[in-house]
């Protein structure tokens, strides 16, 4: 499996990226599946977007979303309120339907 990490802040220091790498692939080597992580910043992501072959931009056109963190704006008043639950589809596949 394949997986792009997308990370809010450049990567200032040498030698951070391929820590963080490491620091991942640690952590996913308990899960019986060959994994390939694919770190970048987001201006990166940003820059490689739209082009054919990049393997970014075919992660984005053609991939899954696993998990994505919310952003939290600090000029937001309302950024330390709890996501609403009730943004869920009433016919979700992962909430059984009520009777009546």
């Amino acid at each position: 499996m394949d997986q792009l990490v997308i990370q809010s802040e450049p990567f200032d220091a040498v030698g951070k990226r391929e820590a963080q790498s490491v620091r991942l692939s640690k952590r996913l080597a308990r899960f019986p599946v060959a994994t390939d992580i694919l770190l970048y910043a987001r201006d990166e992501v940003e820059y490689w977007r739209d082009s054919l072959n990049h393997a970014v931009a075919r992660a984005l056109r053609e991939g899954t979303v696993l998990y994505e963190r919310r952003q939290i704006r600090k000029s937001d008043p309302d950024s330390t309120a709890k996501p609403d639950r009730n943004l869920r589809s009433r016919h979700s596949p992962f909430r059984p339907e009520r009777k009546p």
